[in-house]
């Protein structure tokens, strides 16, 4: 099978987190295929471009997966500059496509991912054109996302490109051959907007994972050297991943700073880079909130020397009404390779960490709500620790990328057989 990957943000796991499609290109490749990613040049949450100047793309093959990035500009924050990203992403990924095609190289399916769906929509076209089987891979329901996290519908101008942006999502999903949505309420979703004439039948769900091999190999291999996360005295508690306002992480600063007199062997240690790193550096020293330590960007293969030595790992995001879709955050499934217990402040319909009892999800995000949760977790014994430990690694287990990819495998096959 010869598969063309479509998606602006595809970025090897050196450089940042979006690395979903890495892991499928590794080992489909592993199995045999042959995987083509096409991405934008500009490595999203970096200073990196590998635009060549005066080129439409440049291939290159980092960390063993052979790339093709077309050449976009280069921004580091959401204004124009990135708006002029996306455009030409979306118009130069296919010219890329027919200058591939057209040299001989024909693929025998294309899949595409959100949240951008304009490069999606060019992309469906050139499939059809020519007869491939094209998959529209949801990783994020936009424009729903903007509407709930950035408050679109408060801006009267915005809604007309809402409106024209929702119309081209429910096209993807009418037209597409398939859509695969790293969420568990994909179905939900569609039937929620009203939008009948999307085929259900043809929707699955391949969530986020973790490379377990790669997990342990650096586990083994590469020691964070952190003094804090070896103190014996101390409930350490770990938040790993971006430090943005999508994460609304001063409610974590809140609830640390009322814990500090009541539970003073709790510390909270966020690693992550992002925009608010300084400023809530700086809420920690102006507030006196002693038992909070933001620790900033570490490496990849950092993480899990970190993530072991957490005695509750922390996921935190805004809660909003499309989180009752469910969620597929990268982080949850190093969480879970941990086998560290995990405290979630969203409430979702699907989860993993309620279901297969891998930690605690507050009813709320209250700070009274989460304090009892810490409470709580304070309280287990060895004996349900180990519990929690066995189940968490099990589901890691499930979500190791090499299953994935082989049911994403299954979900292509049946594609191209079908044609």
């Amino acid at each position: 099978m010869r598969l063309w990957i479509v998606n602006n943000y595809s970025i090897p796991p050196r450089f940042g987190g979006l690395v979903r499609h890495y892991y499928f290109s590794k080992f489909l490749r592993e199995r045999g295929h042959d995987v083509r990613i096409i991405t934008g040049s500009q490595i999203h949450n970096t200073d990196k471009n590998f635009a060549d100047p005066g080129k439409l793309m440049k291939e290159m093959v980092i960390d063993g997966v052979p790339y093709t990035y077309v050449n976009t500009m280069s921004y580091t924050k959401n204004n124009h500059r990135r708006v002029i990203n996306i455009l030409q992403f979306t118009f130069r990924c296919v010219k890329v496509m027919k200058q591939i095609y057209d040299s001989g190289e024909h693929p025998d399916v294309i899949l595409a991912s959100s949240p951008l769906p304009t490069s999606a929509k060019t992309a469906l076209s050139f499939a059809h054109k020519r007869g491939i089987p094209f998959v529209f891979e949801v990783r994020d329901l936009w424009p729903q996302s903007l509407v709930e996290y950035g408050h679109l519908e408060k801006r009267p101008y915005l809604k007309p490109v809402v409106s024209v942006l929702y119309h081209l999502e429910h096209a993807l999903y009418r037209d597409a051959d398939a859509n695969v949505f790293t969420m568990a309420g994909g179905a939900d979703y569609i039937r929620d907007r009203g939008w009948d004439d999307v085929d259900l039948a043809k929707v699955y769900q391949v969530n986020n994972g973790v490379d377990l091999d790669e997990f342990h190999t650096n586990l083994k291999k590469v020691h964070y050297d952190d003094p804090d996360l070896d103190d014996p005295n101390t409930f350490k508690i770990v938040y790993m991943g971006s430090i943005r306002p999508t994460y609304s992480l001063d409610l974590i600063l809140d609830v640390a700073k009322s814990l500090i007199r009541e539970l003073p062997q709790v510390r909270f240690y966020m690693y992550g880079g992002g925009t608010e790193v300084e400023r809530l550096r700086k809420r920690c020293a102006d507030e006196a909130i002693t038992n909070m330590n933001i620790k900033g960007r570490v490496q990849k293969e950092e993480i899990p020397s970190i993530l072991v030595r957490a005695d509750l790992t922390l996921l935190q995001n805004r809660a909003v009404p499309l989180l009752k879709y469910g969620s597929s955050n990268n982080k949850l499934f190093e969480y879970l390779a941990a086998g560290v217990p995990i405290l979630s402040t969203v409430r979702s319909r699907y989860s993993l960490i309620k279901d297969r009892h891998c930690g605690i999800e507050t009813p709320n995000q209250s700070m009274e709500a989460i304090r009892a949760s810490i409470r709580e977790a304070l309280s287990w014994s060895e004996v349900e620790r180990a519990e929690i430990k066995e189940n968490a690694q099990q589901v890691a287990r499930e979500y190791d990328y090499r299953a994935l990819s082989i049911k994403l495998e299954g979900i292509l096959d049946h594609l191209i057989q079908r044609r």
